[in-house]
């Protein structure tokens, strides 16, 4: 991979960084939405529960908060880990066969750690080598 395309993808990787970062910081302000009553954190005027279903709508909530945390944070950890293989010289190699994964697949997914083909294999399917 030329030289350009290692500084564009590390741009596109710190900038992707700080926006992670920034969403979480955010939501770590907002406690996201945990510990919030259903009302505050649904907009309702009322702190009366009209419904049994409302405990069931606030767990579901939590839930959601959490599991986009913690798909944010494993992001971030991907973007980190692509950045130090940067440094390393690593970056744009794929982890499994050593061929070039190409720039075009790592300006759509800068993250990726597998060229097509393993990729392919890791995630189960087959490839039609006769296409």
């Amino acid at each position: 991979m030329k030289d350009y395309e290692i500084k564009y993808l590390k741009k596109k990787l710190l900038n992707e960084q700080q926006k992670v970062e920034s969403q979480l910081t955010q939501a770590k302000k907002n406690n996201f939405g945990i510990g919030e009553s259903i009302g505050s954190s649904t907009g309702e005027l009322s702190t009366y529960d009209n419904h049994p279903a409302d405990l069931g709508t606030e767990t579901f909530e939590q839930e959601k908060y959490m599991t986009i945390r913690n798909h944010q944070l494993e992001y971030l950890g991907d973007i980190r880990d692509a950045l130090q293989r940067i440094d390393r010289g690593t970056y744009g190699i794929c982890a499994y066969c050593g061929i070039d994964i190409g720039f075009e697949r790592l300006d759509s997914y800068p993250t990726a750690k597998l060229c097509i083909g393993c990729q392919k294999r890791e995630d189960g399917e087959e490839i039609n080598k006769n296409l």
